[in-house]
């Protein structure tokens, strides 16, 4: 058993010498545990987690770890949660974050203590802080709608709640979020504007925190810079804070959404589930939810699909989705790279549907039901069919004690 109460993921994947840079500042073993998670497909990429330290040995180091940025973060998560209690936060940085501050962690760390004693229960802190992701700026730190995955820590039970409700995210369900809680329109100044659109799994994070009564927290001045970027940051709205920003500054609204989430831990308020995605047509639930539902697949393997899942699940010949759903519902499949036939079968009625689909075709395949709790079972009959998921205009049982990790996902 170690020490140290924080274990950290350094996620890489080839980049050595950029990785090389940014790993330096994380090489404090008297403070807490560095695991090396390494996704390499060149030769110098998969030495180099066993080279570059000169003598700062990683805890460990996590190879092969393929399938996008996604997998590699429900990875990181999972093996830290999964090491028992051994650690009481968990925390993630990938290897674009340069942390230019030598006390950087320990700065970091204080922020579940300020936090604290400004009346919240901190569920996550960042060295590193976006201006437009700010929602309230505060002495020393700023309350955030948004931290992302590039450089957080969180609590256990912070983290435990990011996987059992990862998803990709959307625009609106940020948004209408921390307006409920703060009073704060989000859509007035971030990046994104009042756009309606899907987000990526970790800019949901701290929406997902936010509904359980946890708060986001981030250093400012951000003791950060992005490097190894393809385009300046300025180029796509984003700057790295410098200095307490005092537009931010609203004591109104910053104790608002402190009795709010008081209020939703105490359980006098509740808002939405985050597990489905939720409006007016129904719940979207992805493939890797899907035990969620009770239900099962066979012989898929895992392709990164950011934008929407964010997994797809890529067939085999006669791969298999067992489906239990109330009410009707629809089945969401592409095509391969080739026609491809699917056979969907509800087991209650008898229905029967086979489309077949051309080359990158995206279709909601539609299954009647009217009040029957069912199993609906979907056969991809050709190689690379991919499933997503299923839609229902009613809202599903959800199976509590099916949780979400890596073990979960199909391999690669």
């Amino acid at each position: 058993m170690t020490a140290n109460k924080v274990g950290i993921c350094f996620s890489c994947k080839d980049q050595v010498e950029l990785s090389t840079r940014t790993i330096e500042p994380l090489l404090q073993p008297h403070k807490f545990d560095l695991f090396i998670v390494d996704g390499s497909t060149t030769d110098a990429g998969k030495r180099w987690p066993y080279e570059f330290h000169k003598g700062h040995t990683p805890r460990k180091v996590v190879e092969n770890i393929r399938g996008g940025a996604d997998a590699a973060i429900v990875h990181n998560l999972s093996f830290l949660l999964d090491r028992g209690e051994e650690y009481d936060y968990v925390g993630l940085v990938e290897n674009d974050v340069l942390l230019t501050d030598p006390d950087w962690f320990e700065r970091t760390m204080a922020l579940f203590e300020l936090g604290r004693m400004d009346g919240l229960v901190v569920g996550a802190a960042s060295a590193r802080c976006y201006a437009d992701r700010i929602l309230v700026q505060r002495a020393g730190y700023a309350l955030m709608h948004n931290l992302g995955a590039g450089m957080v820590i969180f609590t256990r039970a912070a983290a435990r709640l990011i996987l059992d409700n990862y998803r990709t995210g959307y625009t609106t369900d940020n948004r209408s979020v921390f307006s409920q809680l703060s009073g704060i329109d989000i859509g007035r100044y971030w990046a994104f504007k009042g756009g309606d659109h899907w987000l990526t799994a970790d800019w949901h994070f701290d929406t997902i925190l936010a509904v359980h009564g946890l708060a986001s927290v981030a250093l400012t001045p951000s003791p950060v810079d992005m490097i190894g970027q393809a385009a300046p940051l300025a180029d796509l709205g984003l700057q790295i804070v410098d200095k307490e920003i005092d537009e931010f500054r609203n004591d109104e609204a910053f104790g608002i959404f402190r009795r709010r989430q008081q209020d939703i831990r105490e359980r006098k308020m509740i808002l939405p589930s985050s597990i489905y995605r939720r409006d007016a047509s129904g719940e979207l639930i992805f493939n890797h939810q899907l035990r969620r539902l009770g239900g099962n697949w066979d012989n898929f393997h895992l392709r990164w699909n950011q934008g929407f899942g964010p997994f797809a699940y890529v067939a085999a010949e006669s791969a298999v989705v067992s489906i239990p759903v109330f009410g009707p519902c629809s089945v969401l499949v592409t095509g391969s790279e080739q026609p491809t036939r699917f056979k969907i079968e509800d087991e209650h009625s008898g229905f029967e549907a086979a489309p077949t689909l051309q080359p990158g075709i995206f279709a909601a395949v539609a299954v009647p039901g009217a009040y029957q709790y069912r199993t609906v079972r979907l056969t991809v009959l050709d190689e690379g069919g991919i499933f997503h998921g299923v839609h229902c205009p009613r809202f599903q049982p959800l199976m509590m004690d099916r949780r979400f990790d890596y073990s979960v996902l199909p391999g690669v």
